[in-house]
């Protein structure tokens, strides 16, 4: 199938942009199981400390 030039290059930026956010989302997500693994490890209480993350 032929798709132009023009075309192309836009489904390259949607792609990045949707694995890009999917990452973030992944990382962010990660960091906020540590962060309540280790508060609950170590008992300690930040004030709002999963909405920082």
């Amino acid at each position: 199938m032929w798709i132009s030039t023009r075309a192309r290059g836009l489904f390259s930026l949607m792609a990045g942009a949707t694995s890009g956010g999917i990452a973030q989302q992944g990382f962010v997500r990660d960091l906020q199981i540590s962060y309540n693994v280790a508060a609950e490890k170590y008992k300690f209480h930040t004030p709002h400390g999963t909405l920082i993350l």
